[in-house]
């Protein structure tokens, strides 16, 4: 794990803190990457609840309450899922935040969606947003990025409301 990724948390860790708010994560394509990185931080449980990963599409629904019949229509890599992912655990794990990713780390197109093509799902109950992101690099390169990408885009949102 890379040291930017785990800066990443630290400082969400921060703010969550300041703010006294709980956290959670969905993750399709990271498999768990930002729950390890955050999982670095000591003390980090105070405001880190847990989340799920939900690699496989119907996992989206089973863990996180993603429409089966939005999946079956838009597929796992769509800013709908990702909203839905990032709503469906916050109310799941009962936080006050929480984020979502969904995407094509590769190496190849997948259900018609390029390599590198990311969402990430960002809900603090106020409001909810989705990010696209196209990340390029190989399959490590795209997971680590679309994490730190999280992390950072989830303080970056915090700090707005």
């Amino acid at each position: 794990m890379n040291d930017e990724l785990i800066l990443a948390a630290a400082r969400l860790k921060k703010e969550l803190e300041k703010q006294k708010l709980t956290f959670s994560t969905c993750e399709s394509m990271t498999c768990g990457l930002i729950a390890a990185a955050m999982g670095e931080i000591p003390g980090v449980s105070a405001v880190y609840a847990g989340g799920a990963v939900t690699y496989m599409t119907e996992m989206k629904s089973v863990l996180a309450d993603v429409s089966p019949e939005h999946l079956l229509k838009n597929g796992a890599v769509d800013p709908e899922t990702a909203r839905q992912m990032c709503e469906g655990i916050r109310a799941k794990t009962g936080t006050d935040c929480a984020v979502s990713v969904t995407g094509n780390a590769g190496p190849e197109a997948m259900e018609g969606k390029e390599t590198g093509l990311v969402y990430i799902g960002l809900t603090t109950g106020k409001r909810t947003t989705v990010h696209e992101y196209h990340f390029s690099g190989d399959r490590a390169a795209i997971r680590t990025k679309t994490a730190e990408q999280a992390l950072t885009d989830m303080l970056e949102l915090l700090k707005r409301d």
